[in-house]
């Protein structure tokens, strides 16, 4: 794992920039470039989108439901165009929408993301069609809307300085939290009772919440260029030939993000599997033979409390840690997986042994303290680049080369 360690010193020979972006007025990482405003209202933007996303990933079971295809693996199979279409538009929104600006691509995928829910709203669940074509349609357009989304909104607002990109960033897990604590509690109300009709309606609230993302991105969010600040499909492709300047520095952070992504994507969603009864969770599980129920709803509305606060307390507490290769940081979700594989509630809510609330929150929330330790650490041990790392980003950003040369420009 040497290589990992050169990451930390990068040298003109690992990285060579091409494009030169020093006569740039509008470079916010410039070092005599002065500190901007933070245009705040853009964490609204990256609600839209992660509320969308929980949506997708969260209310699946519950959809199936409501559609009778509870036990339907073509259903599942559709569900998971959420991820084959977040995969593919990782790289393919630089082909498919090559002629398009990236700040309009973020139109495309908040656009995408609202037909989506709407589809999943107004048609499938009030419309009674029941079609298992709509799940493969809705959440390939989900993960369209994913795939798209992060690069270009990064890209659309680096101009606008660290600042806005941080309120950007919190966006992220706030959307995500919205939909898994406040949507799951709306849920859970005596006069709401989980109907159909809830559900639906949560559907068309984060349709609306995307029309309006757009509205703000459009009006309140300044339209500012700059140069070398996208990859057209002709240097995108110049890059992959250059694969071995890149590839040899990336993969142990490739490898730890895919194995990490993996256990947030699989165990986000198959509790609802496992807990699968619509009215109650046993808390203890086998420990007490299931007799101590809590409520369905509510239980996940706590569940989902940990897990929001697992993650912001993970990526703010990461900066403290020593960089080092995050594989060993998968560690922590193989001992995540465990605790979720212990057939009750009550590992997931207290931790194991009868710990706290408190103790569990704020030490040991497995999947989602790997989850947000990874990508920060990621972006600590490179020097932090101007976008904030991601799984998908990671090629985008190692090949564009001109924002390569702003190591150390942050934190």
């Amino acid at each position: 794992m040497s290589d990992y360690a050169s990451l930390n010193n990068p040298t003109d020979h690992d990285i060579v920039p091409t494009t030169p972006t020093d006569d740039d007025p509008n470079d916010p990482h410039k070092e005599d470039a002065p500190p901007q405003p933070p245009h705040r209202l853009v964490i609204l933007i990256t609600i839209a989108i992660f509320t969308g996303y929980a949506a997708l990933v969260l209310l699946q079971h519950r959809l199936s439901q409501a559609m009778d295809l509870e036990t339907s693996t073509v259903f599942q199979h559709g569900c998971s165009f959420n991820y084959i279409g977040n995969l593919i538009f990782r790289l393919a929104h630089n082909f498919v929408f090559s002629a398009v600006r990236p700040r309009n691509r973020v139109y495309i995928s908040l656009g995408s993301m609202s037909l989506s829910m709407s589809l999943l709203g107004g048609i499938v669940v009030l419309g009674g069609n029941h079609w298992v074509g709509w799940s493969y349609i809705c959440y390939f357009m989900g993960g369209v809307a994913i795939g798209t989304f992060e690069s270009n909104l990064l890209t659309s607002i680096t101009p606008l300085g660290h600042a806005t990109k941080v309120w950007a960033i919190i966006g992220m897990p706030s959307g995500f939290a919205l939909m898994s604590i406040g949507g799951f509690a709306y849920r859970s109300l005596p006069f709401v009772c989980d109907s159909d009709n809830a559900l639906a309606s949560l559907y068309i609230f984060v349709a609306v919440l995307c029309v309006l993302a757009m509205f703000v991105f459009h009006v309140y969010i300044p339209d500012v260029s700059m140069k070398n600040n996208s990859v057209d499909v002709t240097e995108f492709l110049k890059n992959v030939k250059l694969w071995r300047n890149w590839l040899p520095q990336l993969k142990w952070l490739a490898l730890a993000l895919a194995c990490n992504m993996f256990s947030v994507s699989f165990f986000s969603g198959i509790m609802f599997y496992i807990l699968n009864d619509r009215s109650y969770v046993p808390l203890f599980g086998q420990f007490d033979h299931e007799h101590l129920l809590v409520n369905h709803g509510w239980f996940f509305t706590i569940f989902n409390t940990f897990t929001f606060v697992g993650d912001g307390w993970s990526r703010r507490v990461v900066y403290r840690f020593k960089p080092r290769n995050p594989l060993w940081f998968l560690l922590v979700s193989a001992a995540g997986a465990g605790t979720w594989c212990s057939g009750g509630g009550w590992w997931v809510v207290v931790g194991g042994g009868g710990l706290t609330l408190i103790f569990h929150a704020l030490f040991f929330f497995p999947l989602c303290f790997v989850h947000c330790v990874i990508l920060p650490t990621n972006s600590h041990v490179f020097g932090t680049f101007p976008h904030h790392c991601t799984t998908g980003h990671l090629l985008h950003l190692f090949c564009k080369r001109g924002h390569l040369r702003h190591f150390n420009a942050i934190h």
